[in-house]
């Protein structure tokens, strides 16, 4: 068997386009910077959408980014295997846009190894992992009055922005105020 570095991509023995990416995230959170992928030229192909810690190789695939920081976690259970869930404002979220949400045969990608549902948002992420955006509203019991017609210009409350405004989740999961 071969022996390597465990935080990079390395095959010195491969012939052109041997190794395939495809909306990857190609990166050492736990190294640092450094190169990433040991690769001789025209080794690995890029399908695109694909994020670099470094410029270590030249991807040249729609969408991707070289010498780009994913702004990962550290390690940890993420629901399943440990893994490096994206942070927010991380540039793999949304990236991939859903049409080429694929793996490297064009068979579309559902869910992420989680079973998580992709998109969960505008796209898919790139990576393993689909984040899962939540945000916890408190609005104190007194709040309101939650008719819009008192002030047609103000927008009150939280909700989906579909008239009539009214104050719900797009979860399904019913609005009280106070809660």
């Amino acid at each position: 068997g071969f022996q390597g570095r465990g935080d990079a991509i390395a095959d010195a023995f491969s012939g052109p386009g041997s190794i395939v990416v495809k909306n990857s995230i190609l990166a050492s959170p736990t190294r640092g910077a450094g190169s990433v992928l040991y690769v001789g030229p025209g080794v690995l192909l890029s399908q695109g959408h694909n994020i670099s810690g470094d410029s270590s190789y030249p991807l040249s695939g729609v969408g991707d980014m070289m010498n780009t920081d994913p702004r990962l976690g550290p390690p940890a259970n993420n629901g399943g295997t440990p893994t490096h869930l994206p942070l927010q404002c991380s540039p793999t979220i949304d990236a991939v846009p859903v049409a080429d949400s694929t793996d490297t045969n064009g068979v579309p990608i559902a869910t992420d190894q989680r079973s998580i549902s992709r998109p969960n948002g505008a796209a898919s992420d790139i990576g393993s992992l689909e984040a899962v955006r939540t945000v916890t509203v408190t609005i104190p019991s007194m709040a309101g009055p939650w008719i819009q017609s008192l002030n047609s210009s103000f927008d009150y409350g939280v909700h989906d922005n579909t008239p009539p405004v009214v104050i719900d989740a797009s979860s399904g999961i019913p609005f009280s105020p106070g809660s």
